[in-house]
């Protein structure tokens, strides 16, 4: 196996050694369009590509590496690693005239030839059932690293209260919740289940309900996939707030933070995320601990 490992400083897959590499060189023309030129190799091989996809260039550059891949006569099978799917919250049509941005991204992906997607912590289970060879790994190991890297499984057992932000969280926050118990039968974990009330037409959120009863003594981590502006943990945070919430942590998958994260550190203590996800590039804050995807996928 090889690999094509397309954005710069990205190594999912945690590969060291220079020889399993694919060396290429890519290149923007002035017309705005990727290019790219792959060096090629001895030996028929398979190739497994990765890429962190931030832009639509970034789609482009993952198009044009395929083809040139394809009629390289050194070249196996195709596999492929996109941990942050995009348009994945996109996954049905809100309003009328808009895309179902998930189709036309799966669209896009089931047009190249891989013999294996693999993806991190999808938002739902629709863009999984749009792309035709999906491999989707779940969170579950990266939060468990996360509550690793706190130390919480050093300190003596007590109640960890995990928040479920919305019904759409419910069912992955119990799958993790039983993984979590498996591994550490002696903490007590309980789930916080919330709901959030959103304009379908602007999408903003004007509202948060919260169904479970707060331990005002145990920490509580709300636990989710992708973290954009980071209204909705703010407000969310604000309301266990108001109902005598103890030390608030965030832990999401993908951690966009567009509009930086200092507001969302005024509410949680801690923030912990991966490298699935870097916004232009921004320095992230020592406050910010950020969990290489190669431990956990």
């Amino acid at each position: 196996m090889r690999y094509l490992n397309l954005t710069k400083d990205f190594n999912p897959c945690d590969i060291h050694h220079p020889e399993e590499l694919v060396s290429f060189k890519a290149f923007q023309f002035p017309g705005g369009e990727p290019h790219i030129v792959i060096e090629p190799f001895h030996g028929e091989e398979d190739v497994h590509i990765t890429i962190r996809v931030q832009t639509f260039y970034d789609i482009g550059l993952l198009i044009m590496a395929e083809e040139a891949l394809q009629f390289m006569g050194c070249v196996g099978n195709l596999h492929l690693t996109i941990p942050y799917f995009p348009g994945a919250r996109q996954d049905r049509r809100m309003v009328e005239g808009e895309p179902l941005s998930a189709k036309v991204y799966a669209k896009l992906i089931n047009d190249m030839d891989f013999s294996s997607v693999t993806m991190f912590d999808v938002h739902s289970d629709v863009t999984p059932a749009l792309v035709e060879v999906s491999d989707s790994i779940n969170n579950h190991a990266f939060v468990y690293h996360a509550l690793l890297e706190q130390g919480v499984w050093e300190e003596d057992p007590c109640e960890i209260q995990i928040v479920s932000p919305d019904a759409g969280a419910n069912k992955k926050i119990k799958d993790l919740v039983k993984y979590l118990y498996h591994l550490q039968p002696e903490f007590d974990f309980k789930v916080i289940k919330c709901d959030k009330t959103r304009d379908v037409a602007t999408g903003k959120i004007s509202g948060f309900e919260i169904h479970s009863e707060i331990d005002s003594k145990a920490p509580l981590y709300i636990i989710d996939d992708i973290c954009d502006g980071g209204g909705t943990f703010i407000g969310l945070g604000k309301e266990l707030i108001k109902k005598s919430a103890g030390h608030l942590h965030l832990i999401v998958s993908h951690g966009i933070f567009s509009r930086g994260t200092a507001d969302l550190f005024s509410i949680f203590k801690t923030i912990t995320t991966t490298d699935s996800f870097i916004y232009h590039n921004v320095p992230d804050p020592q406050s910010l601990t950020r969990i290489p995807l190669s431990k956990v996928l």
